[in-house]
């Protein structure tokens, strides 16, 4: 598998033809599992936490350039742990 990084900014658009657009909020580590916590770009209140093999997976999303109005401010963000780890 490919090593891909992800940051907190970066959208991905849903590979199921829904048009569907995520930007990444804040990455997390639970159970040494990384995920990644994604909003809806057209309504930042519907949020999903992924996994992030399953978000670099083409079959499931596809990255989006850059966006000019980004949802949460971009840069590196490390992977917190979640409580219990």
């Amino acid at each position: 598998m490919q090593d891909v990084a992800i940051a907190v900014g970066q959208r991905y658009r849903k590979a199921d033809g829904t048009e569907l657009v995520f930007e990444v909020v804040e990455l997390v580590n639970s159970a040494n599992f990384p995920h990644a916590r994604i909003v809806q770009v057209d309504h930042p209140s519907e949020y999903r936490v992924i996994a992030l093999s399953a978000l670099t997976d083409r079959r499931h999303y596809a990255r989006e350039s850059v966006g000019n109005l980004p949802v949460a401010r971009r840069g590196e963000q490390r992977l917190a742990f979640a409580a219990g780890d």
